[in-house]
């Protein structure tokens, strides 16, 4: 970490209001403040467990929603491999990956870096709540048809 980064976790209020300019999200402020004071005690910033259920439960809309196309990409498929286990690693270090990310714009020294690349992408959301209502259809349409297909197989003559 840079010395402007060390001198904004060192600072609680400070951490805070440039996190809020990155997060974009005033809600969410408190909580990645708390997980960044968590990764950063000796100084540098290094993993600590924490939890995100977003991250368990949605990991590949969670990553985009922040900007962190690469990790969506990889939960993508190995969500679809390992689906618990990489639930579980990506909510253990999904703020992680979201506090490394701030810290690598933080550097610049530049406010306007952190909003532009910061935020999220509400929309995203909307998608994946169509998504999972299409897959949740097409799930139960296709218990539907395979009792429909048993009941008639019982039932011939």
């Amino acid at each position: 970490m840079s010395d402007y980064s060390t001198s904004v976790f060192k600072n609680p209020f400070f951490l805070r209001q440039k996190l809020n300019l990155y997060l974009q999200t005033p809600e969410k402020t408190e909580l990645y403040a708390r997980a960044c004071e968590k990764f950063t005690k000796n100084g540098y910033l290094e993993w600590q467990s924490s939890w995100s259920w977003w991250a368990f439960f949605f990991p590949v809309v969670f990553f985009v929603l922040r900007k962190h196309y690469f990790a969506a990409f990889v939960a993508f498929f190995l969500t679809n491999l390992f689906p618990l286990i990489s639930n579980i690693i990506y909510a253990m270090f999904a703020k992680y990956f979201v506090i490394k990310r701030f810290c690598k714009f933080l550097r610049y020294e530049n406010d306007e870096i952190l909003v532009k690349y910061g935020g999220r992408l509400p929309f995203i959301v909307a998608i994946g709540l169509i998504f999972l209502v299409i897959t949740l259809l097409v799930f139960l349409s296709n218990i539907s048809i395979s009792s429909y297909q048993e009941y008639i197989n019982l039932h011939k003559i």
